[in-house]
């Protein structure tokens, strides 16, 4: 992108899942696109190898990993992911980190399970991820979500 060139703004608005219901706050964020949930501050801590993330354990912002060998963290599917945002609409957009801690080379590997899964898949030894998710498909038996990993180098 050049220095002078112009940059559209976008409307993000932020709300805690656990304040979320048919409330006023949702009435004017059902218009919104990219409305994002899920902001929270708790650790979920792994240790141990291969697991399936909950939609909970995403929803919580962080997750410290620290496998003992060579590890799969797989996705929820989507209908877990759905049912776990009350009120959830298509553009719901949650972040979460996680960090590989690990006391060796273990690489933690990210598994779609039940999501669109784009970008990085492999979170080395003392290197971190961002994962972005969003809800494309909130209807019953057809619900589906995109997670955008960034992983550090």
């Amino acid at each position: 992108m050049a220095l002078n060139s112009e940059v559209t703004a976008v409307d993000v608005r932020a709300i805690r899942v656990r304040d979320l219901d048919q409330s006023e706050e949702r009435k004017q964020l059902a218009g919104a696109k990219k409305t994002v949930v899920g902001i929270k501050s708790s650790v979920t801590a792994k240790a141990g190898t291969s697991f399936t993330l909950t939609a909970a354990e995403l929803l919580n912002g962080f997750i410290n990993g620290t496998p003992t060998g060579a590890g799969t963290y797989t996705f929820p599917t989507a209908a877990l992911m759905v049912a776990a945002i009350p009120g959830a609409a298509v553009g719901d957009t949650f972040v979460t980190f996680l960090q590989n801690t690990a006391g060796a080379a273990n690489t933690i590997t990210l598994a779609a399970g039940g999501a669109t899964l784009v970008g990085g898949t492999a979170v080395a030894q003392n290197k971190s991820a961002i994962i972005a998710f969003t809800l494309t498909n909130v209807t019953l038996t057809t619900e589906a979500y995109t997670a955008f990993a960034v992983v550090g180098a």
